[in-house]
C-alpha cells in the first residue's frame, strides 16, 4: 500500500515538473497559421493510400519536396505509415535535405518512442489522433512532444473527440473531413466543429478540399489552415493548381 501511495505521488509530482518545462510561447507553425490572409496550405506527400492504392508509380518524396517548395506551398505532410501508405521515415529525411519548409509526421502515432523518433528524422511537427489514444496517452505525447519543441495537430472527428482534444489546450486543431467508419468525406464537418474551438487555437481541415469554392467554404466556416493530398500529387503543375485552389482562376484538379 506503501509503495502505490509513493508511485502515485511520483507520477503527480512527475507530471507537475514536466509541466513546467513546457514551451510558454505559441509554436512558431501554429502562430504563422494565423497570420495568413488566405488559408495556410499544407501539401502532403504519400505514396499510396488503403482506398486509392498507389498514387504515384515514379514516387520522389525528393522531388515533390521540391516541387512545393517552389510551388509556394507553406508546409508538408507526409505519411510514413508503411504497410497502408508505403511510407518510410526515410521520406522525412530526405525530403528535409532538399527543402527549410514545415514537415510535418503524418502516422498513427501509438507509442512515446515514436515521438522521439519523429524529432530525430527531422520533422517538426507531429499527428496526435484523439480517435485511437487514450486521454492518459494523449496527454503524454504532447507534453513530450512539446518538451522536444515539437508542434503538434490533434485530429479530431466529431464533437465527442473535440472535447478529448480541448482538454489538452492544443495550439492546434486538425479536423478530419472524413468519417472514419463510412469513408466519406463532408466539409460540413469542419464548419460544425470549428464553431466550437476557441479563437486562439489555429484549426487544420483536412481531406476534401478540391476546388477554390472548398478553400472559401472551409476557410468561412473558421479553418486556419487545410492539409491537401491527392489534389497536388496528381497535378502536372502544382503551382498553377495552388494558385487555382487560393483564387479561383480556373478549375482544380480532382482526384
Amino acid at each position: 500500500m506503501i509503495l502505490d501511495t509513493i508511485i502515485e505521488q511520483k507520477r503527480r509530482t512527475l507530471e507537475d515538473e514536466l509541466i513546467q518545462l513546457l514551451p510558454k510561447k505559441r509554436g512558431k507553425i501554429a502562430k504563422q497559421m494565423k497570420l495568413y490572409d488566405s488559408l495556410f496550405v499544407i501539401g502532403e506527400i504519400k505514396k499510396a493510400s488503403p482506398s486509392k492504392g498507389v498514387i504515384v508509380e515514379d514516387f520522389s518524396a525528393a522531388r515533390f519536396a521540391n516541387a512545393y517548395d517552389e510551388a509556394g506551398i507553406n508546409a508538408i505532410s507526409i505519411l510514413t505509415e508503411r504497410n497502408f501508405f508505403q511510407g518510410s521515415l526515410d521520406h522525412i529525411t530526405i525530403a528535409r535535405s532538399v527543402t527549410d519548409l514545415p514537415i510535418l509526421r503524418k502516422d498513427f502515432i501509438m507509442d512515446a518512442r515514436e515521438v522521439v523518433q519523429t524529432k530525430r528524422v527531422g520533422a517538426n511537427m507531429m499527428l496526435l489522433i484523439v480517435a485511437m489514444l487514450t486521454d492518459t496517452q494523449l496527454r503524454e505525447f504532447y507534453q513530450l512532444a512539446r518538451c522536444l519543441e515539437l508542434e503538434c495537430i490533434v485530429e479530431v472527428h466529431d464533437e465527442k473527440e473535440l472535447e478529448r482534444a480541448l482538454q489538452l489546450q492544443p495550439e492546434i486543431i486538425g479536423i478530419n473531413n472524413r468519417n472514419l467508419h463510412t469513408f466519406e468525406v463532408s466539409l460540413d464537418t469542419t464548419k460544425q466543429l470549428a464553431s466550437r474551438i476557441p479563437a486562439d487555437i489555429s484549426i487544420v481541415s483536412e481531406s476534401g478540399i478540391f476546388t477554390h469554392a472548398d478553400m472559401e467554404y472551409v476557410k468561412n466556416a473558421g479553418a486556419d489552415a487545410v492539409l491537401i493530398g491527392e489534389s497536388f500529387m496528381r497535378s502536372p503543375d502544382i503551382r498553377t493548381h495552388l494558385q487555382e485552389l487560393k483564387y479561383g482562376n480556373h478549375k482544380a484538379v480532382r482526384s
